[in-house]
């Protein structure tokens, strides 16, 4: 590279990252992909940073692929004063090891640096390659003397606990349920149907046999169905994910009724005030994440499709419900302390 395009990519990061002067939240990591629960819980996190203490202006972005792909300007430009944000998400662990690789990346590189993760569910795999990544992980994590994990349910807090006893770790809900429809600008409209919205990834945990049992229900009970994803085929980025977030939060609020195994498919539903059934998937991220908002009584866990079926009459015959997150910011109040606290 020329030493003039050097000035210029620098030139760049200092006006787009560096200004205005003074302390920032530096949101690190945020996804440029498919799924949009975690591109509404980047959505959600600036609401979060933008409530809490942190103008829009001094609250600055870098992608997954930004962070790659600048990572020696970052290092040398961003400011030890400056709070670094890491996702929220499910993603610690070994499943989704290139967000864990990124994580203990800017944990080691900002060792001055306050760090906090939004909340995450950690999962190592009962194997081989689990046990070895969780053991490797400790290092990293004990090494920081001003990181803070935020677990998103009691098992992830429990197992952070246990593997970081030297490390700050608090329990909150996921972010996205600290933001409601008026956030999106959504609106609830006349609500028709059903929708079905089933992983297809390694966290599946309902078969194909399942599926069509209830499928099945559905047809018999001349109710139309579609199915969904808040997996969208298109890659989300800072310039369309509001917008993605948005419609997909539209369509779940003009639908009667959402069955999903999905962790931001139930999320979605109870901020959109959808009634919804919601099965686990293959970890304790689901259920965990069920148990705050587990007293709204348009939200239903279902052990098996039989539970499932049970629950359809009672909510297709629903009255609409309004989501208050007032109900839950109680227990975002550790969260917000530690970013009122710096």
């Amino acid at each position: 590279m020329s030493v003039f395009k050097k000035i210029k990519k620098n030139l760049s990061f200092l006006i787009r990252i560096c200004l205005p002067i003074g302390k920032k939240a530096l949101l690190l990591g945020t996804c440029e992909h498919e799924n949009l629960g975690d591109s509404a819980i980047a959505i959600s996190e600036k609401l979060f940073l933008m409530n809490h203490g942190f103008k829009p202006a001094r609250i600055k972005e870098i992608t997954y692929s930004e962070y790659i792909e600048e990572s020696g300007l970052i290092k040398r430009y961003i400011n030890k004063n400056w709070l670094i944000c890491g996702l929220g998400g499910g993603s610690m662990g070994n499943e989704w090891f290139y967000d864990e690789e990124m994580r203990r990346s800017y944990i080691k590189d900002f060792p001055n640096n306050r760090i906090i993760i939004f909340p995450q569910t950690i999962f190592y795999t009962n194997d081989e390659a689990g046990e070895k990544e969780k053991k490797e992980s400790i290092a990293y994590y004990k090494s920081h003397t001003n990181l803070v994990l935020t677990a998103r349910e009691k098992t992830s807090y429990n197992i952070m606990k246990s593997l970081y006893p030297n490390t700050r770790v608090i329990l909150s809900p996921d972010i996205v349920l600290s933001t409601d429809l008026h956030d999106y600008g959504v609106v609830s409209r006349n609500r028709e149907g059903v929708l079905l919205a089933f992983r297809k990834d390694v966290e599946k945990s309902i078969d194909n046999s399942a599926l069509k049992a209830l499928e099945g229900y559905l047809t018999e009970s001349h109710l139309h169905f579609e199915a969904t994803d808040t997996n969208v085929g298109v890659f989300a980025n800072k310039k369309n994910r509001f917008e993605l977030v948005r419609q997909k939060l539209q369509e779940f609020a003009e639908s009667k009724l959402v069955i999903t195994d999905r962790l931001h498919g139930m999320v979605f539903a109870a901020i959109s005030g959808t009634p919804c059934i919601v099965f686990s998937n293959y970890n304790h991220k689901v259920l965990g994440t069920y148990e705050w908002i587990k007293d709204l009584d348009y939200i239903k866990f279902a052990n098996t499709v039989e539970d499932a079926i049970e629950f359809i009459p009672q909510l297709m015959k629903a009255k609409s419900y309004t989501y208050d997150k007032n109900m839950l910011m109680p227990f975002f109040e550790d969260l917000k302390n530690e970013l009122e606290n710096i």
